[in-house]
């Protein structure tokens, strides 16, 4: 937010966005009522919506509540992200075990002398028909 819209009170949905600034809390709650969820996307992780009400109409008691709802927020999207990331490792390791059952394997190294880079032993993964 511009230090000129700050001086005004008014409180911005999005950087880009055509509407003039909200001047009242009623005028904020209309705008949030009709924005697109990216700007919610946006705004929420940030914790501009509890920064505003709080910095610009100075209502703190509003403000601490806006604070709550933002932080339950990315709490649960970071549990989402984990539980995401239980799901893919399953999908993987459940796909690396048919693979098995059907005959394919893990590349071997061919040559315990020779060494892969650390990078390259954590970007190939190669997949080869078992003899």
């Amino acid at each position: 937010m511009s230090a000129s819209q700050a001086a005004r009170g008014g409180i911005v949905i999005h950087p880009a966005s055509c509407r003039p600034p909200a001047a009242t809390v009623e005028e904020f709650g209309r705008y949030l009522r009709h924005c697109d969820p990216a700007v919610l996307a946006y705004h929420l992780p940030r914790g501009d919506f509890s920064r505003w009400i709080t910095g610009l109409l100075a209502d703190h008691s509003l403000g601490m509540h806006l604070a709550a709802i933002e932080r339950d927020l990315g709490f649960r999207h970071a549990a989402e992200l984990e539980r995401a990331r239980r799901r893919i490792i399953h999908a993987i390791d459940s796909g690396s075990k048919r693979l098995r059952c059907r005959g394919f394997r893990q590349r071997p190294d061919q040559d315990q002398q020779t060494r892969r880079s650390p990078q390259a032993e954590n970007t190939a993964i190669h997949a080869v028909a078992a003899s």
